[in-house]
């Protein structure tokens, strides 16, 4: 049978883990624009819907939340959710009943991907905003993107 692992061994589990986290991020970082320019074409497809979910994703919103501030159908909402999901952008954050509430990653974070997403893509989420829809503003403290209506 096996021993336990020691507080030794849990130590340095615990720091060769930290040490791969930090090499990911560095990679994450040196290839940036190659990991945004491939999940542009897998995953968003320069689909301003898709964008707008996505940066709508901020910890605190259920899809049928963010359907409703969307003014997007919950299907097509649980659609986008589905491929973040897949191409592990996003993961589940907490549940509270039948509600489910996502996150991004922190490889997301790392990239600056919610960055990259409206710089690029400011002009086509400025006319939603003109159309009545939700409009992108900087969130509170945490520094979160997220959509308001106007």
């Amino acid at each position: 049978m096996p021993e336990a692992p020691t507080q030794k061994d849990i130590r340095e589990i615990n720091y060769k883990m930290e040490d791969v986290e930090k090499s990911v991020g560095l990679l994450l970082k040196a290839r940036r624009q190659e990991v945004i320019a491939e999940l542009m074409e897998s995953c968003f497809r320069k689909s301003i819907e898709k964008i707008r979910v996505f940066l709508n994703i901020n910890g605190e919103s259920s899809v049928n939340e963010i359907a409703a501030r969307l003014g997007i159908k919950r299907p097509n909402v649980s659609r986008h959710i589905r491929d973040f999901l897949e191409n592990d952008l996003i993961k589940m954050k907490t549940t509270e009943g039948a509600k489910i509430i996502y996150e991004k990653t922190s490889q997301v974070r790392r990239l600056r991907l919610d960055k990259y997403l409206l710089d690029n893509f400011e002009e086509e989420i400025e006319k939603a905003s003109k159309k009545g829809e939700a409009i992108v503003e900087q969130g509170p403290s945490k520094g979160t993107d997220t959509f308001s209506s106007t």
